[in-house]
């Protein structure tokens, strides 16, 4: 079985350098040109449907695919983004100063969650993540999700501990391929960060 993790596109949000985790936006024009450029290599590949999260930016993102594809989208809550509290819908800058308040340790603090016991944690993700395509039938799926979802779940399927950080940065339109014969191996076959 393949699955493919696709980021959404860019938003208004990110290019004003907002953190948002559950607040939504809407894919900006640069978001627009960056799904262009990876359209390329989504269409590379056949898939049996699209699982989207149910949120604006990312649902968006599966549409224009979509336009291209002209497969069925289904919208899955495990696929939204990890909640995050009083860190979202905050300026980059902000976050920062937040997070050192609080001492927490972090490489790039949109992405090193380790150990912080009021946001959801990556095993947590991963185990949401893991248990939805568990539960569908399909030899080749993508995935419409976001950076924290498809990070967490690339740590638990290879296995890297969650404590190590920034062993991936998955920028908007990233574009990621894996295959696992049983759920209990996973191959990561393709990470691009087109955009």
């Amino acid at each position: 079985m393949d699955i493919y993790f696709l980021r959404h596109a860019k938003t208004v949000k990110n290019e004003r350098k907002i953190f948002s985790s559950e607040s939504d936006d809407e894919i900006s024009k640069n978001g627009l040109i960056g799904l262009n450029k990876v359209l390329p290599t989504v269409k590379q590949y056949k898939y049996d449907f699209i699982l989207s999260s149910p949120l604006k930016r990312a649902f968006q993102t599966s549409e224009y695919l979509n336009s291209e594809l002209q497969i069925k989208i289904i919208q899955k809550d495990a696929l939204k983004e990890r909640f995050l509290g009083l860190y979202d819908n905050i300026s980059i800058d902000q976050l920062i100063k937040y997070r050192k308040e609080k001492g927490h340790s972090f490489i790039d603090p949109t992405q090193d969650w380790y150990g912080i016991n009021e946001i959801e944690s990556d095993e947590s993700i991963f185990q949401r993540v893991l248990f939805l395509l568990q539960s569908i039938k399909f030899e080749s799926v993508l995935c419409i999700t976001h950076a924290g979802v498809i990070k967490s779940f690339l740590y638990g399927a290879l296995k890297i501990p969650y404590s190590v950080p920034n062993c991936f940065k998955i920028k908007n339109s990233s574009f990621t391929r894996i295959h696992t014969d049983d759920f209990t191996i996973f191959q990561l076959h393709e990470l691009q960060n087109i955009s």
